[in-house]
């Protein structure tokens, strides 16, 4: 019982966490960010944080991660990403009610998941479209050839992201960690090995 009322209890605050902050971050971006966009300078755009590293930008994604699906019509994909965002939900929740006391760290990695999605889900409900502004770049003065790609000279950016990505960036990284474990544990186990134990000769 003290276990179950744990579990639950982590998930509530981690969720909740992600998502006051993730809320809060986007409606300082729409805020401070958003009247930026409109500058003719695309430099005067983005406040820089480190300097050919970071920097914060005011983006709105009406896709799915990497704005995937973003040219679909408003009107079927806010009712389309709702609905799998939802079920996604729905799965997580029933995952967690099936973990045991042993898998903490995988009721870690769903609660950054819930909260994440459940973020990103507040915006396309509320504002049609997801709220970015977290920027991350290197520029590079010179072609580099690496033999299995090429990096041409110039600024190369990974997608803009928000805290509720992020979350669910580490919740990932924190699932598989868990999947490889439990698969090694497995491999360890009594029987499961393939090696039977000596027979007892007495």
């Amino acid at each position: 019982m003290r276990f179950l009322r744990g579990k639950y209890l982590l998930l509530a605050i981690v969720a909740t966490t992600i998502v006051i902050l993730d809320q809060i971050t986007k409606v300082l971006a729409i805020a401070y960010l958003k009247p930026l966009a409109v500058e003719m300078n695309p430099a005067d755009r983005a406040v820089s944080v480190i300097d050919g590293f970071f920097r914060l930008v005011y983006a709105e994604n009406t896709g799915a991660a990497f704005s995937l699906l973003s040219g679909l019509p408003a009107g079927a994909r806010v009712p389309l990403f709702t609905l799998v965002t939802l079920l996604a939900l729905g799965f997580m929740f029933w995952l967690y009610r099936k973990l045991t006391e042993n898998q903490l760290l995988m009721a870690l990695s769903l609660s950054l998941l819930f909260g994440g999605a459940l973020g990103n889900l507040i915006d396309r409900v509320r504002l049609g479209y997801v709220v970015d502004f977290v920027q991350w770049y290197v520029t590079f003065s010179e072609r580099w050839d690496l033999k299995l790609i090429v990096i041409e000279p110039g600024e190369k950016r990974w997608p803009t992201f928000n805290v509720a990505d992020a979350a669910i960036t580490v919740g990932i990284v924190l699932l598989l960690v868990c999947m490889l474990f439990e698969r090694k544990a497995e491999q360890k186990a009594p029987g499961q090995s393939g090696d039977e134990p000596p027979a007892d000769k007495s």
